[in-house]
C-alpha cells in the first residue's frame, strides 16, 4: 500500500490515496492501520469511487504526539485532510475506533460529511457519567478500558511479544455457540487475559502476509499511540455532552452477529435517532469484519454507496 505523507491539524499523517471519483474517507480501528483496508479499497475504485485512508494519528506512518487523541482532535485531522486535498466533503466510513470517529465527526462538520458508514461500532447515547468509571464500578481494572488506562503498562505487555498479541488478537470466535454465550454472560472483555493464555482456537482472520504487515509495523511504533485513544474515552464524554445526538445524514450500519466486543444488541436504539438509516447485521461473523466477510463488507458497502452517492 502505497503511502503518502499530508501535514494536517498540526501534524502529519500517512495516507493511502487511490482511484478517482467520489471521495470516501476509510477510517481504520485499533490495533489496525489503513491496510485494514485492503479488501475494500480495490472493490470502491473499481466501482467509480475514490478511496482516502490515513493510518490515523498515533498509528503506522502517521505522527504520534503525546497528546490530541479525543474523538474531537481526530475529527479535526480528518477535516484537515480533506482541506489538504482539496475536497469540500467526503463519505466517511470507519471500523472499530474509526466507527467511533466518523459518528464523530459527522457531529462535529455536519457539512463536511455527506454520508457515514459505521462496520460493527454503533452510535452510542452519551452515558450519565464518565465511562471509565462505570466499567471499573462494574469490573475493576479487568475490563480492557479500564487496564489500558494506567499509561505503559498495556504497552509492555504486548511490546514484550508483538507476534503473539496479533495471533492472539486477530481471530475469528471459537465457535458461534461461544460468542453468544460470553455476550449473555456480562463477562468483560479481558484482553490482558487473553493475551497471557495466548491464541485461541479460532481462526487467524487473515493471510501470514497481511498480518507480518502488523507485526512488523507495531514492532517499529509501539502501542502507546493506539492505546491514548482509550485514555481519551472520559475526554470524549466530556466533550459529547453538548452534541446533538441525532444523526440526519444518509448512514449504513454494518453489525456483526458474533462480536463480542461490539455485539448487535448494542444498536438497538440507533434507528430512534437516526432517520436515515440502513442497517445489516453480518451472520457468522466476529469483531474483524473487513478481513473475515469482505465480499458481503464490499457488495453492502458499495451497493449503499452505488444508491446513495452514486458516481457521475
Amino acid at each position: 500500500m502505497d503511502m503518502h505523507r499530508l501535514r494536517t491539524n498540526g501534524i502529519e499523517l500517512g495516507v493511502a490515496i487511490s482511484g478517482e471519483g467520489p471521495a470516501v474517507m476509510l477510517c481504520h480501528g485499533w490495533p489496525e492501520l489503513a491496510y485494514s483496508w485492503s479488501n475494500q479499497i480495490p472493490a470502491l475504485n473499481a466501482a467509480g469511487y475514490r478511496t482516502i485512508a490515513p493510518d490515523l494519528r498515533g498509528f503506522g506512518g502517521s505522527d504520534a504526539p503525546d497528546s490530541g487523541y479525543s474523538v474531537g482532535d481526530i475529527s479535526a485531522d480528518l477535516i484537515g485532510l480533506l482541506e489538504a486535498l482539496d475536497l469540500s466533503s467526503a463519505v466517511f466510513v470507519g471500523h472499530d475506533w474509526g466507527g467511533a470517529v466518523v459518528w464523530g465527526v459527522t457531529q462535529r462538520y455536519p457539512d463536511q460529511v455527506r454520508g457515514v458508514v459505521s462496520l460493527n461500532t454503533p452510535h452510542y447515547p452519551v452515558a450519565p457519567v464518565p465511562p471509565i468509571s462505570i466499567q471499573r464500578r462494574r469490573h475493576g481494572d479487568n475490563h480492557y478500558w479500564v487496564h489500558f488506562q494506567e499509561p505503559g503498562a498495556a504497552e509492555e505487555l504486548f511490546e514484550g511479544d508483538v507476534e503473539r498479541f496479533f495471533r492472539t488478537m486477530f481471530r475469528s470466535p471459537a465457535s458461534a455457540d461461544a460468542a453468544r454465550a460470553f455476550v449473555e454472560s456480562g463477562k468483560p472483555v479481558d484482553l490482558r487475559s487473553a493475551f497471557e493464555r495466548g491464541p485461541g482456537s479460532g481462526d487467524v482472520v487473515m493471510s501470514e502476509k497481511d498480518l507480518d504487515v502488523y507485526i512488523e509495523t507495531y514492532k517499529r511504533t509501539g502501542f502507546r499511540g493506539g492505546l491514548n485513544y482509550y485514555r481519551s474515552m472520559d475526554m470524549n464524554w466530556e466533550q459529547s455532552r453538548d452534541l446533538d445526538p441525532i444523526i440526519r445524514h444518509p448512514a449504513l450500519m454494518i453489525s456483526a452477529e458474533l462480536d463480542v466486543m461490539l455485539p448487535p444488541s448494542h444498536t438497538e436504539w440507533m434507528q430512534s435517532i437516526m432517520p436515515d438509516l440502513e442497517f445489516h447485521v453480518l451472520e457468522g461473523v466476529g469483531h474483524w469484519a473487513q478481513w473475515e466477510a469482505p465480499e458481503d463488507v464490499n457488495r453492502l458497502l458499495v451497493g449503499w454507496l452505488e444508491r446513495r452517492f452514486p458516481p457521475a
